[in-house]
């Protein structure tokens, strides 16, 4: 079947999301090993600054324009 997930033969994600209702992982495959990479990317926070210290900060950080 094209166009199908390998482990449930389904065609789309409500098909899916039924078979993984009833089943989990340890039900379907043996252990194989996977290769992966994995980028991680710096986190945002959002916070309240006053303008005079976000300034500041902002001339402090070279890769920010002032």
């Amino acid at each position: 079947m094209a166009n199908s997930s390998s482990v449930s033969n389904a065609i789309g994600y409500h098909e899916i999301g039924e078979l993984w209702d009833e089943h989990d992982t340890t039900d379907h495959g043996d252990d194989e090993a996977a290769e992966f990479v994995l980028k991680l990317g710096g986190e945002t926070h959002y916070v309240a600054l006053e303008r005079n210290l976000h300034l500041r900060l902002r001339a402090l950080d070279s890769s920010e324009p002032a």
